[in-house]
């Protein structure tokens, strides 16, 4: 029988990763000891008067509902990418109980480095 209860996705080391059922605060400390450094990706559409990309705004002062600047630069991702090492992290995936909505199961738990694309 089918359940719509959510899916929790979490990434952290393979110690941090419950094996049975656990509670939604304890997956939270979990995913904290997960991946903590990374870096900004901001892309930006080049605008009609910037010729060279190096002229591109990178303070982010764009303005308007759509983020477009007054000469046509808009931003097109502003993002926050997570450096992930497989070696060191897992993947758990967790379900909340029909029965009891505090309690979480254990549905997998994987190692990102036995991971692959798969075509």
């Amino acid at each position: 029988m089918a359940t719509n209860e959510p899916l929790i996705f979490v990434i952290a080391t393979a110690a941090q990763l419950p094996q049975a059922c656990t509670c939604l605060e304890v997956l939270q400390e979990a995913q904290a000891t997960g991946p903590s450094t990374g870096f900004a990706l901001r892309i930006f559409s080049k605008g009609a008067e910037h010729s060279d990309l190096g002229m591109l705004p990178v303070d982010g002062l764009l303005t308007g509902e759509q983020r477009r600047s007054s000469d046509g630069t808009q931003l097109l991702c502003d993002a926050l990418v997570a450096l992930i090492e497989p070696q060191h992290h897992w993947l758990g995936v967790y379900q909340g109980e029909p029965e009891d909505p505090t309690s979480l199961r254990c549905l997998d738990r994987v190692a990102l480095s036995e991971l692959s694309n798969a075509i």
